[in-house]
C-alpha cells in the first residue's frame, strides 16, 4: 500500500509532463524558427501537431505555415530544401488549418496572419505549376498547384489567368472559362490572352455572341491607337473570320501587318 501510495504522485507528474509536451515543443520551434534553425524548428512543430495540448491551437498551425514557408523559399541547393518534398502546400494547409482553428489568429513572427502567409504562398505554389506545366510532365499536378495558388490570392490578375489556362489543359473548360470571364469582366490588363482563349472557348461551343463579346473587350483594350497587341489581333481575325465578319479581320490583319 506504501508503495502505491508513493508511485501516484510520481505517476501524475508523469501525466502533467505528457501533456505539457506540447507547448515546450512550440517554444523550441518558435526559438529554432527565430534564430533560423529550420531543422529543429520543423522537428519541433511536427511533434506540435501530434500533442494532445498544441494539436487544436491555432498558433500551432499558424507556427508550422511559416516554417514550411521558409522551407519553400529557401535557395536552391540549401540544406534546408530537402527539408520537405512539397514545402509550399504544406504551408498552404497549415495557413487553411490555422485559419479554421481561429479566423482572428495572430502570431509575434514576421508573417503574422494566415492571410499574409497564403499571399506567400500564392506565388510560390503558381511558380510550381507553371514549372510542371512547361515540363508537361505531370498537367494534373500542375492543376492541383493552380488551384491551391488560386485559393491563396484569387485577386492576383495573373495567377488567375495561369490557373484558367492549366485548368484547360487538363480538359478542365468550365474552370477555365469562369477563370478568364472573371478577367475579362474586370477589363483586366495584364495580358490578351485571357480574351482571346475565352473568345475561343466559345467558338468551340459555336456561341458566336459571346465570342465576339469577348474578343470585342479585349479589342478596346489591346488593340487601340495607342496599344496595338499584334498577337491579339491575329487572335481576333480569326474569331472575326468565324463570325462571318470577314472585312473586321481584313482590316485587322493589314493594320497588323503594318505594326509588326
Amino acid at each position: 500500500m506504501k508503495k502505491l501510495v508513493v508511485l501516484l504522485p510520481l505517476f501524475f507528474v508523469m501525466t502533467i509532463a505528457i501533456a505539457q509536451s506540447g507547448k515546450r515543443d512550440l517554444n523550441n520551434a518558435y526559438n529554432a524558427y527565430s534564430n533560423g534553425y529550420l531543422d529543429r524548428a520543423l522537428t519541433a512543430i511536427e511533434r506540435c501537431i501530434q500533442a494532445e495540448d498544441t494539436k487544436d491551437e491555432a498558433k500551432t498551425w499558424m507556427y508550422r505555415g511559416n516554417i514550411y514557408l521558409l522551407i519553400a523559399a529557401a535557395e536552391e541547393g540549401s540544406e534546408y530544401k530537402a527539408l520537405s518534398a512539397n514545402p509550399a502546400e504544406e504551408a498552404f494547409d497549415s495557413y487553411n488549418k490555422a485559419l479554421a482553428l481561429d479566423k482572428d489568429i495572430s502570431v509575434s513572427m514576421r508573417i503574422a496572419t494566415p492571410i499574409e502567409g497564403l499571399r506567400f504562398c500564392s506565388q510560390l505554389l503558381l511558380q510550381e505549376a507553371i514549372n510542371l506545366a512547361n515540363s508537361r510532365k505531370d498537367n494534373d499536378r500542375a492543376f492541383v498547384l493552380a488551384e491551391k495558388a488560386y485559393k491563396s490570392n484569387s485577386g492576383d490578375d495573373n495567377i488567375t489567368y495561369v490557373y484558367g489556362y492549366i485548368a484547360e489543359m487538363v480538359s478542365k473548360t468550365d474552370i477555365a472559362k469562369a477563370a478568364y470571364i472573371s478577367l475579362v469582366k474586370k477589363n483586366s490588363r495584364v495580358n490578351p490572352d485571357p480574351y482571346a482563349r475565352l473568345a475561343n472557348l466559345y467558338k468551340e461551343a459555336n456561341d458566336t455572341t459571346n465570342a465576339l463579346k469577348a474578343i470585342e473587350r479585349g479589342e478596346a483594350i489591346f488593340l487601340s491607337d495607342t496599344s496595338f497587341n499584334v498577337n491579339f489581333a491575329s487572335s481576333a481575325s480569326v474569331i472575326y473570320t468565324w463570325a462571318n465578319k470577314s472585312e473586321k479581320a481584313a482590316t485587322l490583319m493589314e493594320k497588323a501587318l503594318q505594326k509588326d
